[in-house]
Formats: C-alpha cells, sequence, structure tokens
C-alpha cells in the first residue's frame, strides 16, 4: 500500500504540474469529477508521500539486491519525492500546506544520503547506456553497453521500468519515448533512428563550462562533430521540424555496426516499438543538490561532489551555483 500511494503521487505530480486544475479522484467513482484546486492536489500528493515514507520499511527493498528490487518504489525514493515535492510546491505556488515543511524535506533527504545505499556513479557517462556505448557486432552485448553502469546502479533511487516486449496488438510497455527524440532517419552506429523531436538548444549548449564531461555524455553534437554512417553518407538531419545541430545522448536508441536495432540483442525487435531504456525519475545527484538547495548544513560538500564527478572545482555555494548544476544534472538537456 505504501507503494501505490506513492505511485498515486507521482503521477498526480506529473499532472498538476503539466495542467494545474485537474479532476481528483481518491476513491473510485464512475462520476463525472470536476477540477480540483492544484492546492487540493498537492495535498493528497504530500499525504501519499508521508503514507509512503511511513509504512514502507527502510529494508524493504535494499540495493544489495538491486537485480530483484530495481524499479520497487522504497522508503527513501519516496523521501526524496516528498523533497521534490516540496520545493517545487513553495516555489511555484508559495503557500504552505500544514504540516508540510522545509525542515522536514530537509530530513528526508539527509536520510537519503545517510542511509548508505546510494552512491554517485564515478564517471556520469556510464549512467546512460548510449553515453557509454560501444560499436558492436550483432549480438555483441558486451561491447554495445560499453561502460554502462547497469540498470538500478548505486546512484538509480527510483526508475520507471520498460520491456522490450511490445507489439502492435495493444501490449504497450516499451519505451516509446525514446523513438521519439532520436536523430531522424539514418543510424549511425552506436546510435539508432528515431523521429528526431526535441532537439537541443545552442544555447543551452553553450552553457557547460569547459571540461564539463556532462556535455559530451548528455548531447551528440552534429554541428562540430561528422556524423557518418558505415556507406560513407554524412548525417545532417535538416530534413527534421527545428533541427539545431544538437540531439539528446541520454535516451538514445541503440543500433549494431551493420545499423540494425539492437532493442533486442538477437536483432528481432523493432526499432519504433521496443526500446526499453529506464527512465531514470531520482538518482542520488538529484537528492545530494535538492539537500544542498535546501541550505543542508553540508550544503558545499554535497555541492562540490556532483560537481567533482563532472571534472569540474568548487564554486561558491549560492541559489544560482546550485540551480546551475541541477540544471547540467538533467535527465533532458533542453535548455
Amino acid at each position: 500500500m505504501g507503494e501505490c500511494h506513492a505511485l498515486r503521487a507521482i503521477l498526480y505530480f506529473d499532472l498538476v504540474r503539466m495542467f494545474g486544475n485537474i479532476p481528483l479522484l481518491t476513491v473510485a467513482t464512475e462520476e463525472n469529477v470536476p477540477q480540483a484546486e492544484p492546492a487540493e492536489v498537492c495535498q493528497v500528493i504530500f499525504e501519499d508521500l508521508q503514507f509512503a515514507i511511513d509504512n514502507i520499511p527502510a529494508d524493504a527493498y535494499p540495493k544489495s539486491d538491486a537485480a530483484n528490487n530495481d524499479g520497487h518504489i522504497t522508503k527513501y525514493a519516496a523521501e526524496a519525492l516528498y523533497a521534490r515535492a516540496y520545493l517545487y510546491h513553495s516555489g511555484y505556488y508559495g503557500a504552505p500546506i500544514e504540516g508540510v515543511t522545509k525542515d522536514k524535506a530537509l530530513a528526508y533527504c539527509e536520510d537519503v544520503i545517510s542511509s548508505g545505499e546510494y552512491h554517485l556513479v564515478p564517471e556520469y557517462k556510464n549512467l546512460w547506456p548510449a553515453a557509454s556505448a560501444g560499436i558492436a557486432e550483432v549480438g555483441d552485448a558486451e561491447t554495445l553497453l560499453g561502460t554502462y553502469a547497469g540498470d538500478g546502479n548505486c546512484e538509480t533511487v527510483l526508475a520507471l521500468k520498460f520491456t522490450n516486449t511490445q507489439d502492435y496488438n495493444r501490449n504497450n510497455h516499451s519505451n516509446r519515448w525514446q523513438v521519439m527524440l532520436r536523430m531522424r532517419n539514418l543510424p549511425v552506429a552506436p546510435y539508432g533512428r528515431g523521429w528526431g523531436a526535441l532537439t537541443v538548444n545552442p544555447q543551452f549548449v553553450n552553457q557547460y563550462e569547459a571540461g564539463d564531461t556532462r556535455k559530451k555524455a548528455s548531447i551528440v553534437d552534429i554541428v562540430n562533430q561528422r556524423i557518418v554512417n558505415a556507406d560513407g553518407f554524412e548525417a545532417s538531419y535538416k530534413d527534421q521540424r527545428e533541427y539545431t545541430g544538437y540531439v539528446i545522448k541520454k535516451y538514445s536508441p541503440l543500433c549494431f555496426a551493420d545499423r540494425t536495432s539492437a532493442v533486442k540483442i538477437d536483432r528481432s525487435g523493432g526499432f519504433q516499438e521496443q526500446n526499453h531504456q529506464d527512465f531514470i525519475i531520482m538518482r542520488y545527484a538529484d537528492v545530494l543538490l535538492m539537500a544542498a538547495e535546501l541550505r543542508s548544513g553540508n550544503a558545499q560538500k554535497y555541492l562540490d561532489k556532483v560537481r567533482a564527478r563532472a571534472g569540474l572545482q568548487p564554486v561558491a555555494l549560492s541559489q544560482a551555483t546550485i540551480m546551475k548544476e541541477r540544471k547540467f544534472e538533467s535527465r533532458i538537456p533542453d535548455g
């Protein structure tokens, strides 16, 4: 039941951020439910997350058994989500909710940090399959996945799971988002093809500090790096909408050296419907930066840890420097 409440909180958190006034259902009904005020929805979100925190045992899904526990909502995931919801609500809506405080949100972040369950993956690129991938012959999963730290790695607090068994008979459990954002038409190993949506704003690209390893891990740079397939055809992709020359790398589908889709290692899967990469909802780096934003006594240390992993020197702690790091740690480098 703790996981169920947390799941409802996640879904309503996404809905209220996207649409504001939405119908709020806390019991089953066939009635036409009117829209609720965002404050009412946020109240339920915090109540659900509090229920999850109070009712999911801390040792229910240990990382030491990640193979079986990956994707479960833990107490620590609920605590981290509580802090994220607090920062959003207090920053956007402002009006306080009884019992929901900055001190509580910070305490939950510190509990996640002190649990010892999570750590930063040493190299940022290893968080993302496409950023870690090597060019591989068909079926060579080890070379294809390269240095990828793996699903449910030590930095993953919560991930949305997918499978590669989707088909066109209403079995929809793959990551359909991946095919939408990949480079249009031409696959260039190890990057598979897609429809070219969500191109990256050049203004965002230019904001990375020199030496920031997150830049190469996050973005395929078509402007400054010739992308050529095995037949010598150079990619430009200028037939796609909103072409900028920069493409999201983190969630790129993969292909083998012969440019066939690698959504199934045996090459039997379709590139459109069977991508299955995890979508990371919460990472340990997110928790460190939220704790810093909430003004932990260790805020400078947490900020420095995240920057050091990116190959950067410490900077003075401020709201601006914290928000800058949160931007470049983002799942989606959108600018």
